[in-house]
């Protein structure tokens, strides 16, 4: 299970920092705008504000840099708010593993949609459909016809390679 909260050191100080905040922060990285961000984490643009100024207070830096106009407008992470994602994502894909939640079988598509990629993965004689991110599918470097892992944890499915 993916734990609600997460403590972040900095600087010998213990910061509690929100999944939904970091989930947003991830989903920022991936579509440049803190409104569609807001979009597909499932709350308005206040409250993503409200979550960016209040890691931002919490830590004494800047995670997120917003820019104004008409030809190039848009957000990205700054290089610490790139950190604090990358440590949630390590974090949430590190499972403690037991024989009865792996299977073994061979990625026979992988569907791009937006940040989001379903890799369908056939499984003795199932298919079997992940839900992850595309960075994922480019770090992990997945094609159809690879051989995976699905590691099922309660009610989520995580595939390794």
């Amino acid at each position: 299970m993916i734990p609600s909260r997460f403590l972040i050191k900095l600087n010998n100080k213990e910061v509690e920092i929100s999944q939904k905040a970091l989930e947003l922060l991830a989903n920022i990285k991936y579509s440049g705008s803190i409104t569609k961000a807001a979009k597909n984490v499932g709350i308005s643009y206040r409250t993503a504000m409200w979550h960016i100024r209040k890691m931002e207070n919490l830590t004494g830096k800047k995670v997120v840099i917003t820019r104004r106009g008409r030809v190039s407008s848009g957000s990205k992470l700054t290089e610490f708010g790139e950190e604090l994602i990358n440590e949630y994502f390590s974090i949430i894909e590190t499972p403690k593993l037991s024989a009865r939640n792996k299977l073994e079988g061979m990625i026979v598509k992988i569907q791009r949609e937006g940040i989001i990629a379903k890799v369908v993965v056939h499984v003795k004689e199932s298919l079997v459909t992940a839900v992850i991110t595309n960075d994922s599918v480019i770090n992990m470097e997945l094609k159809e016809g690879d051989k995976v892992n699905l590691l099922i944890k309660a009610t989520s499915i995580i595939l390794t390679k």
